[in-house]
């Protein structure tokens, strides 16, 4: 038979159509058997994995650890006090009750404020069945408003080893101090300064403070009563009376820190005494610093090493201020009463002007070749002020 070129065409497109089929259905073959594989393998790791086991927990146990049956147990019925409304400066004070409940002896560790205002004492061991006292104290005289202070209880109770006391209440000022309940200074010795405070009540009796202490032994510091006129009154604090307070640092107030208390006494039954925080600083007229140099260890042969000694006239009006002179002396041993101080050798100074009449800078610098051993030096900065004619700083280190 002989074939046209159109039976033939024909005879080819079929045949790769079977082809093309072929290859499809052997894919399809391949595609279910890997899918059929990792089932397989899951099975046999499950056929091949032993079932797990459960063994019963015994009778009258549990998963948490057990609690023996001799252990202490502390319960305290009343763990939190509100003592309502207090009057500022009274102290709270109160006996939490604590009971061992437990077979053997309740130990108390420890009782830990939660900041310094509260204090406490406590019964460190207590017997089964007997009761121990645990005492909080919290003072509010800096406090107004709502407080709450705690304290944690930390004990040998194995199912409950911290416990929290609270001591709760809302402090009322019944005199209260304007504008806060301090004066702060930042005065300059030799001058007088003064703050005010203002003392006011919402208490519908009349109101009066009486009088106004200041301590005995400091007669620098004074302080006056006097009613402020009902113009000058701070609103909004009831229609008493309201009476300033004048609290002055005299001249001859001394150089340093501050703090003291000023006592207002009232007729306020429950606000009978008011105390006023004194605070701040008196600064020198002349300040030296600082006062000692340490050059600490120098290796002999080095460079020349320096330190600066600032030498101010604190009064802003003083103009003609000036360091005339500085001299750096031994220091003689304490076994040589009679001995002179000399220059100290080794060590040179430089007075120059950070601004003139009141700013000087002294620059003390060591020697290259300064003797081995310890720095031990006393200089002597003159000036031209009359009460502060010389001031004296040391100065120390060691040559290796």
């Amino acid at each position: 038979m002989k074939f046209t070129h159109g039976m033939k065409l024909f005879i080819c497109v079929a045949a790769l159509s079977v082809a093309v089929a072929a290859v499809a259905e052997e894919k399809k073959a391949e595609t279910k058997k890997a899918a059929k594989k990792p089932a397989a393998a899951a099975a046999a790791k499950t056929a091949v994995a032993p079932a797990a086991t459960s063994v019963p927990a015994p009778a009258g146990t549990s998963t948490a650890a057990a609690i023996p049956a001799d252990a202490p147990k502390i319960v305290i019925n009343e763990s939190v006090k509100d003592y309502g409304t207090v009057p500022k400066g009274d102290d709270l004070v109160w006996d939490f009750v604590a009971k061992n409940e437990g077979k053997t002896d309740l130990v108390i560790d420890q009782v830990k404020p939660s900041c310094g205002c509260t204090v406490a004492n406590f019964d460190k061991s207590i017997k089964p069945g007997a009761t121990g006292k645990i005492s909080l104290k919290v003072e509010t005289k800096n406090f107004s408003g709502p407080i709450s202070k705690s304290a944690t209880v930390t004990s040998n109770d194995p199912a409950n080893p911290n416990m929290t006391l609270v001591l709760k209440a809302i402090v009322k000022p019944y005199v209260d101090i304007l504008p806060q309940g301090y004066v702060r200074f930042s005065a300059l010795q030799g001058e007088a300064s003064t703050q005010s405070v203002t003392l006011v009540t919402e208490e519908k009796a009349p109101f009066k403070v009486e009088k106004v202490d200041t301590p005995a032994d400091k007669a620098w510091l004074k302080a006056k009563i006097s009613p402020v006129a009902e113009k000058d009154r701070t609103p909004g604090k009831g229609d008493n009376v309201q009476y300033k307070i004048d609290i002055t640092l005299e001249k001859d107030a001394p150089v340093g820190l501050l703090n003291e208390k000023v006592v207002a006494y009232t007729n306020v039954p429950k606000a009978p005494t008011v105390e006023i925080t004194v605070s701040g600083l008196v600064r020198p007229v002349i300040s030296v610093t600082p006062q000692q140099i340490n050059f600490g260890n120098i290796t002999s042969g080095s460079e020349p090493t320096t330190r600066n000694v600032i030498v101010s006239h604190n009064k802003e009006e003083k103009k003609d201020f000036k360091v005339t002179k500085v001299e750096i002396l031994t220091v003689p041993a304490a076994t040589e009463k009679n001995a002179k101080a000399a220059a100290y050798k080794g060590l040179t100074s430089e007075i120059s002007a950070i601004q003139e009449g009141s700013r000087y800078q002294v620059v003390v610098k060591t020697d290259k070749d300064m003797a081995k051993g310890a720095i031990d030096a006393n200089m002597k900065i003159y000036t031209n002020d009359k009460q502060n004619p010389m001031f004296e700083v040391s100065i120390k280190g060691m040559v290796q």
